[in-house]
């Protein structure tokens, strides 16, 4: 009877050592730390995911021209985030324009740039990304017709030339005035 319980005694206090290990082991979080936290607390979590951030897409720009994004303010970090560009160079306050992988911290502002297409009513995109949220800048050109001319013509005759002055609309609905000065006799 002894025996067993001896056994019996040795086996308890495995079990009392195995159970203080295990709680010493998760008590304290499992061993191992893969959040990252401040100070060690377990409270406040580090991020490099920004908050949304919105471009103001450009349209009617002129061909084969650089055209500038609108400035948005990367928040909702606490560590510094990368941030990448395809299709566009990016600033960061204002520093020089580039196109390489970098990073950013929380509060910086952000413009972007890019070429416009050289072909009329085209569009091209650069799209940001920062702690991986993006957004697209969309530039588009004009388009390139002639503006059309009403039929509201009036005729000023100055000694030998006739003065034409028409009235048109540009692809904008904007007014245009044209003067023709011309030789009633050619």
């Amino acid at each position: 009877m002894k025996e067993f319980f001896l056994k019996k005694t040795i086996f308890s206090r495995k079990n009392i050592f195995f159970s203080l290990f295990l709680v010493n082991l998760f008590g304290c979080g499992g061993g191992g730390n893969n959040a990252d936290t401040i100070n060690g607390s377990s409270n406040i979590i580090l991020t490099s995911t920004p908050n949304d951030f919105i471009f103001i897409d450009q349209m009617g720009v002129d061909p084969n021209t650089v055209i500038t994004s609108n400035t948005i303010t990367i928040n909702g970090i606490n560590k510094t985030a990368s941030i990448s560009i395809a299709g566009g160079e990016y600033s960061i306050d204002g520093s020089a324009f580039t196109s390489t992988n970098g990073t950013i911290q929380n509060m910086q502002n952000v413009v972007i740039r890019q070429t416009s297409s050289s072909e009329t009513l085209s569009t091209n995109n650069s799209i940001l990304t920062v702690g991986g949220v993006s957004d697209t800048f969309s530039v588009t050109t004009r388009d390139n017709a002639p503006p059309q001319a009403e039929n509201e013509n009036h005729d000023v005759l100055s000694g030998s030339y006739v003065l034409r002055q028409s009235v048109g609309n540009d692809q904008d609905n904007e007014t245009l005035f044209f003067e023709t000065l011309s030789d009633p006799q050619n």
